[in-house]
């Protein structure tokens, strides 16, 4: 469990001693997830948030979320993790624009703005995502949820309540 007053989203990259707070969908190797990560990234900040706070017994934790529970955390690990929770996650790929841009520059402005790789996830893939890479991995998570459309702003004070 992690130290008392240690933030959980500390991450070390251990080559050159760098600290970083969460993630980062730049660490993807390919173009196309760094395109589309931020979602990815989201999540495996929530679940290590999240086994950082609660206890969770580690015989039922899949090799990833194991990971996520230890208290000190590599750029490398969270990473790999990254990448597992990708091919989990519902993002919506065109898969001829997608080796396109992997082979690209990451810099280039011709496939930043013409060429894109993915419309990246809705929120409700993002959550179905989050909640079946969970379960795969041993814990089962429930949301709640609430459309903002035509909300009123006291609803969706009393939702975040």
């Amino acid at each position: 469990m992690e130290e008392k007053g240690k933030d959980p989203l500390i991450i070390t990259d251990k080559e050159d001693g760098k600290k970083y707070y969460g993630g980062d969908q730049s660490w993807f190797a390919k173009n196309s997830r760094a395109f589309a990560g931020c979602g990815v990234v989201a999540g495996v900040n929530v679940l290590r948030t999240l086994l950082q706070r609660d206890d969770f017994e580690d015989r039922t934790l899949g090799e990833d979320l194991r990971t996520l529970q230890k208290s000190e955390i590599s750029r490398t690990e969270y990473t790999g993790i990254m990448n597992n929770m990708y091919k989990k996650m519902f993002v919506y790929e065109t898969p001829v624009f997608c080796q396109l841009y992997d082979h690209a520059k990451r810099e280039s402005r011709l496939f930043k703005k013409f060429l894109i790789p993915s419309f990246g996830m809705s929120p409700d893939g993002f959550i179905r995502g989050l909640l079946k890479y969970a379960k795969d991995n041993g814990i089962i998570l429930h949301s709640h949820s609430l459309a903002t459309t035509f909300q009123t702003y006291e609803k969706g004070l009393a939702f975040i309540e």
